[in-house]
């Protein structure tokens, strides 16, 4: 009897060191674990102080990257618009100075078709043919003037050599028969007027033919041109080659 109640209170205080050793090893692993916790959440707490500085450090740089983005931009645009204005401006310059060239040749070109139709209708040198054909007379055969202008073919009543205008392009001077021969002028119907649209100089051109029949004492026949406004002359004379004024002066 006593020897089995020894035994038991053996066996309970083995089972008593056993589950003492148990509780010890098992608070031995617990503080293990909390010690282990203990650094696990130290050093979580450290990482996540270096990943809010990181992520300080990258915002700042992010926000710095930022800000020189926007300037970079904004200096770029201010660039860009800066050439912008700049080619608008020599844009508008060239316009304009392309519309004053454009102005220059249409004016240019509008004053070249003006001088050309001047041109067309003023010709350097232009020939105008102007039918003429004798009809007045100039001078008296004698004091009753029996041949004129109205008159013109006939003798003289008084016999004086005198002229006779037979047709617009044939006159014929008749020797005197008892009397003197006159020195008559016979002028033609149309003068000689400058065209229209002509230059300053102009060159008359007239064609005299003269037959002279017979033996005559005097054989002198001149031609020439009269100036209506100023009653002066000039006349070639077919005798001695000589161009005379109203003076009867040469030139």
């Amino acid at each position: 009897m006593t020897e089995g109640r020894l035994s038991t209170d053996s066996d309970l205080e083995s089972k008593e060191t056993e589950n003492n050793l148990e509780i010890k090893f098992v608070e031995k692993k617990i503080l293990n674990l909390e010690k282990k916790n203990f650094f696990l959440e130290n050093k979580l707490k450290e990482m996540d102080k270096k990943i809010q500085k990181i992520n300080c450090e990258h915002k700042n740089e992010i926000e710095e990257m930022k800000q020189n983005f926007h300037k970079l931009i904004e200096e770029k645009f201010q660039q860009l618009k800066t050439e912008n204005d700049i080619c608008l401006k020599k844009k508008d310059e060239k316009i304009n100075f392309l519309e004053e060239e454009i102005k220059k040749v249409k004016d240019l070109s509008n004053q070249n078709t003006g001088d050309l139709i001047k041109l067309k209708n003023l010709n350097c040198v232009n020939f105008v043919e102007i039918k003429n054909k004798w009809s007045e007379i100039d001078g008296q055969c004698c004091d009753k003037n029996c041949i004129n202008t109205n008159r013109p073919i006939g003798n003289c009543i008084e016999g004086c050599g005198f002229v006779n205008i037979i047709n617009e392009e044939i006159i014929i001077y008749l020797v005197g028969n008892g009397g003197w021969d006159n020195i008559v002028l016979v002028y033609t119907e149309n003068s000689f007027n400058k065209p229209q649209n002509c230059s300053n100089y102009s060159l008359c051109y007239f064609e005299v033919k003269c037959i002279f029949e017979g033996e005559l004492s005097i054989n002198r026949m001149s031609i020439g041109l009269k100036n209506l406004s100023t009653d002066k002359y000039i006349s070639y004379s077919a005798n001695n080659a000589s161009i005379k004024n109203e003076k009867k002066q040469k030139i």
